[in-house]
């Protein structure tokens, strides 16, 4: 069937069409359908539909979500490099509800791959809980979203089938690493150009060490046993029904990154994405620790904890790093380095004093205050020395963990 391009061109017709092949209507069509914008689509343009019927149509959803291209032409050119659009259509058809991990219902998917086109009509899970962008994610939680990420993990551990599966991403894969490490190198030099001085000596000797090696980090990542990560695993893509009765207490969605590969990715993403660091701190090993006895509870064996925590949760870091990343990010990646007992860096080695560890843990207050002074030429003044300062912080224990890594891979 073909399919409209947007939202406007989304038609009663098309609607009734697309609703009786899903066979949740029979004699009912659909009579009107309007769209509002929602939140949260970066790579895709994502709309509420609101779907009136002539006549009761008791099955048949009252909302949908509809997911199309984006129609920025920058978003468009990464999306289709990365062929984000193919992939998450090609998920859900292949895929589908027998996955291991609950998704929203699928009422329609299409990709045109000599436009670059896209629909995806989804079932609106808005009646279920979400975690707000910038809120950190309870504990609990956090618990039920691994237990659903072990169920996943545990069901393709190891399976053989998903090397037949070629839109599948994969680290192991020697031209997509290879990629990967392309694209990390230009990221140094705009870091380094918008560090300046405040770049603590030696940090970019040690990005510049790590970039003919990425490939190979990266590649690392993909070797056996593997399994079926999302990729993108964090509480953004995920909806909590609290029901008392509730089959499937995590929904998961937006599968474009989807991706064969060691189980951590999908764990340190979680981890980085939900919880500032002190919180993560205090709850990180705990939570891994659940995490590996579901993945066990759910029948994988001959998988140790210690390949886990002291392997494969650390080496999950380099397949997201980028300089440009923040403080959050860099140090979670310094934090699990050391698990692999790496001897670390003097601090003072790097430039960095204690004065500026005082002046980056400012910087949170600062944020707080945008609203109430941003106008302030003191303010800004301020809010740019420590930021600059917070900048140093967070690359220095980035530094750490990339050493590990170098060193590593000598």
């Amino acid at each position: 069937m073909d399919f409209p391009r947007t939202v406007d061109e989304i038609t009663p017709e098309w609607l009734t069409r697309v609703l009786r092949d899903k066979g949740v209507i029979d004699k009912s069509t659909v009579e009107s359908v309007s769209a509002s914008v929602l939140d949260g689509g970066a790579a895709s343009q994502v709309y509420k539909l609101v779907i009136e019927y002539d006549s009761d149509a008791e099955r048949a959803p009252n909302n949908l979500v509809a997911k199309v291209a984006h129609q920025n032409p920058e978003t468009r050119s990464l999306v289709d490099d990365l062929d984000l659009y193919e992939t998450e259509i090609l998920f859900y058809q292949h895929f589908g509800a027998a996955v291991g991990i609950a998704i929203p219902t699928v009422y329609f998917s299409s990709y045109d791959s000599a436009a670059g086109e896209m629909m995806l009509l989804q079932e609106d899970l808005s009646n279920l809980r979400s975690v707000a962008s910038g809120v950190d994610c309870s504990f609990d939680d956090a618990v039920k979203a691994f237990d659903a990420a072990a169920g996943l993990h545990a069901k393709w551990w190891g399976d053989e089938s998903l090397f037949d599966i070629p839109w599948l991403i994969d680290y192991s894969d020697e031209a997509y690493a290879t990629s990967l490490s392309e694209k990390y190198s230009p990221h140094i030099d705009r870091f380094v150009e918008s560090a300046g001085s405040y770049l603590p000596s030696g940090v970019e000797q040690i990005l510049r060490d790590l970039a003919p090696k990425y490939a190979e980090v990266v590649a690392h990542s993909g070797i056996r046993p593997v399994t079926l990560n999302h990729g993108d695993y964090k509480p953004a893509n995920i909806f909590f029904d609290d029901s008392e009765d509730a089959e499937n207490p995590i929904v998961a969605f937006d599968w474009q990154v989807v991706q064969r590969g060691r189980p951590a990715s999908d764990v340190g993403q979680f981890l980085i994405t939900s919880f500032d660091n002190d919180n993560r701190r205090r709850i990180e090993s705990k939570l891994v620790e659940n995490y590996y006895d579901s993945l066990t509870g759910n029948g994988v064996t001959g998988y140790s904890k210690a390949e886990l925590e002291f392997v494969d949760y650390p080496e999950s870091m380099p397949r997201g790093y980028e300089p440009t990343g923040g403080k959050q990010k860099y140090e979670y990646y310094y934090d699990n380095a050391l698990k692999k007992n790496v001897p670390g860096i003097d601090v003072n080695t790097y430039g960095t004093s204690q004065a500026d560890l005082k002046i980056a843990q400012k910087f949170e207050d600062l944020k707080m205050a945008v609203d109430m002074d941003t106008k302030s030429q003191k303010f800004e003044d301020l809010k740019k020395q420590d930021h600059f300062n917070k900048a140093r912080l967070a690359r220095l224990k980035a530094t750490r963990a990339l050493t590990d890594y170098t060193n590593n891979y000598e």
